[in-house]
């Protein structure tokens, strides 16, 4: 990817691809939203970022979500909605302190 500041030339593109990055790592969290978010409620659902719900005694609605930091953080900006609990970020490969391992299937790549 070229980009130019001087002349402005492929900053969107890297915007782009910044925030594509960061949205492949979600977290999960739990929501309390009031009745009247419906349209927030059928949104999220649309999305498929619902994990689970439970309706609170005083009418509210408590989401288990699993949302990249950016869609938490415009949430969490958004009235009436208070953010109850966020785990750490989802990883896309081992979790805790495994790692990944592979070897070479033999006979499969020579050295020069």
């Amino acid at each position: 990817m070229w980009i130019s500041a001087e002349r402005c030339l492929g900053l969107d593109l890297l915007a782009g691809a910044v925030a594509e990055r960061l949205a492949r790592f979600a977290r999960r969290a739990r929501l309390k939203v009031p009745a009247s978010a419906g349209a927030l409620r059928s949104r999220l659902y649309a999305a498929q970022a619902v994990r689970g719900e439970r309706s609170g005694d005083d009418g509210s609605i408590e989401l288990a979500v699993e949302l990249a930091d950016v869609e938490l953080l415009q949430l969490a900006r958004t009235a009436g909605v208070q953010i109850l609990e966020v785990q750490e970020a989802l990883t896309p490969c081992a979790p805790g302190n495994a790692y990944l391992q592979s070897t070479a299937a033999s006979g499969a790549i020579k050295q020069r």
